[in-house]
């Protein structure tokens, strides 16, 4: 009986991911099939974006960083980038309530003092 697909779940995917598996199959058991363009993405189970980082020296002084942080991640890289994207969006995140905040203060104080308050200030002080 033929090899069942791992992707036989009741849903089909697209043809090219069966024929990805089939030619990967195909060349793993010494076919005299040529160089078989392999996808395995189509394996992974998500919908969401993936995204490709090279690490640059930058990076990797970054994850080493990481490491000493959380040492309890020191093996495992990815987990080290997820917490440093954490932290970093931690570090820059503004909450929407602080938003709201600003521009609901934002003139508040306008005509509180007369136009001319700041150059009378400014006049008090030696050139």
């Amino acid at each position: 009986m033929a090899e069942k697909p791992p992707f036989d779940t009741g849903s089909s995917p697209d043809t090219a991911s069966k024929q990805a598996f089939y030619m990967h199959r195909s060349h793993q058991r010494g076919s005299s099939a040529a160089l078989a363009a392999q996808c395995y993405t189509w394996m992974v189970p998500t919908t969401r974006a993936r995204h490709t980082l090279t690490e640059t020296d930058e990076i990797a002084k970054a994850l080493n960083d990481a490491a000493v942080v959380w040492p309890e991640l020191r093996g495992d890289r990815g987990a080290l980038l997820r917490k440093l994207v954490a932290a970093g969006h931690a570090a820059v995140h503004v909450d929407s309530s602080v938003k709201a905040l600003i521009s609901g203060a934002a003139g508040a104080a306008t005509g509180l003092y007369p136009r001319d308050s700041r150059a009378e200030l400014l006049a008090e002080w030696p050139p």
